[in-house]
C-alpha cells in the first residue's frame, strides 16, 4: 500500500471516528489500532490537505457587492469567517487556518 493509499485509508478511518462519537482511546481499541497511529495519521491527513501542501483552492468573487475602502478580503471556511486587513500577519492567518481544519 503507497503513501495515497494509506492517507484514502485513513480519511475514511477518520470519518468513521467522527461518526462514531467516542473517545480516542476507545475508537483505537475497538478497531485495533494504537493511538500513536491515529495521531500519526491524523496530522500526515490535516497536512496533506492544507492548502499549504501546493493544492488550489476554490474562490467564489462576488461582483454586486459594493468596494471597501479597507481593501481586505474575506475568507469562507465553512461557518467560520475570516476577515483580513491590509498588512495582515500570514503566520496568525496559517495558525487561525490549520485550528478550524481541525474542527
Amino acid at each position: 500500500m503507497d503513501r495515497k493509499d494509506n492517507l484514502e485509508l485513513w480519511r475514511k478511518r477518520f470519518a468513521d471516528f467522527d461518526s462514531a462519537k467516542m473517545p480516542v482511546w476507545e475508537w483505537c481499541d475497538r478497531r485495533g489500532v494504537s493511538e500513536h497511529s491515529y495521531y500519526y495519521w491524523r496530522r500526515k491527513v490535516r497536512d496533506n490537505s492544507s492548502p499549504a501542501s501546493g493544492q488550489w483552492l476554490a474562490v467564489q468573487v462576488a461582483e454586486n457587492e459594493p468596494a471597501s475602502k479597507s481593501c481586505g478580503v474575506t475568507i469562507r471556511l465553512g461557518a467560520a469567517v475570516i476577515e483580513l486587513e491590509r498588512g495582515f500577519d500570514i503566520t496568525t492567518l496559517g495558525q487561525v487556518v490549520k485550528v478550524l481544519e481541525t474542527e
